[in-house]
C-alpha cells in the first residue's frame, strides 16, 4: 500500500482487501479448554460483556495494527484502557473520513475543527482571566491572526454568533461527538 495515498484511499483500500469477520462468541470451560456453549454478539449476556471488553480494550506491542492504534490514542490525548475513549476516537476517525463534507458552493470557512478551535481558544482566555467579561474574550480573540479575514479583525458581534454556533451541537459536530460519548456510560456496564 503506497503511502502516498491519501488516509481515505487507504481506509477504503483496507476495507476492500481484509475480510472482516463476524464470529460468534465461544465460552471456554478453563479446566478442559473445551467450548462449552457458542454465542451470536447479539446474544452475549451483559455479564460477559465486560469480561469480553477487558480484552478487546488491551492492546498488545506484537501486533501492528495494535501499534497504529497506540499511536491514534497518543495523538488524541485518550486513554485505551478506557472504553469510552475508543468510543471517543471512533467518533473523531469516522468525523474526519466521513463527516462535515463540502457541497457545492463556497467552501465552508468554519467547520467543525475550526468552531472548536474558537470554543478552546475562548475558554482558555475565560480561565486565565476570570474578572473579564464575554465581550472583552471576544475583543481578545478578535486581536489574535486566526479571527482575521482580509486582515481586518472579525467584529465581536461576528466572534459571539461563532461562539455561539460553536457551542450547539447542532453546528459543531465535533461537540456532538464528544457529549455523545460523555453522556452516560455504556449500556453494557450499567447491568454489572
Amino acid at each position: 500500500m503506497a503511502r502516498s495515498d491519501s488516509a481515505s484511499k487507504r481506509l477504503s483500500r483496507v476495507i476492500k482487501e481484509i475480510p472482516i469477520p463476524d464470529r460468534p462468541v465461544g465460552i471456554t470451560d478453563v479446566r478442559s479448554g473445551k467450548i462449552v456453549h457458542v454465542y451470536k454478539w447479539e446474544e452475549v449476556p451483559t455479564s460477559l460483556i465486560a469480561s469480553l471488553l477487558r480484552d478487546l480494550v488491551t492492546l498488545t506491542s506484537e501486533d501492528q495494527f495494535d501499534a497504529s492504534l497506540a499511536r491514534a490514542f497518543a495523538v488524541a490525548n485518550l486513554n485505551p484502557a478506557n472504553p469510552v475513549h475508543w468510543r471517543m476516537l471512533l467518533y473523531f476517525f469516522a468525523w474526519a473520513h466521513y463527516g462535515d463534507r463540502r457541497g457545492r458552493g463556497a467552501p465552508r470557512q468554519w467547520d467543525s475543527l475550526r468552531l472548536t478551535e474558537l470554543r478552546k481558544d475562548f475558554n482558555e482566555i475565560k480561565s486565565r482571566h476570570l474578572n473579564f467579561s464575554d465581550e472583552s474574550v471576544l475583543r481578545l480573540l478578535a486581536k489574535k491572526p486566526a479571527y482575521r479575514t482580509q486582515g481586518k479583525a472579525l467584529s465581536t458581534n461576528r466572534l459571539r454568533k461563532l461562539l455561539k454556533a460553536a457551542n450547539d451541537p447542532k453546528h459543531n459536530e465535533l461537540l456532538a461527538a464528544s457529549r455523545r460519548s460523555m453522556a452516560s456510560p455504556p449500556t453494557i456496564l450499567k447491568n454489572l
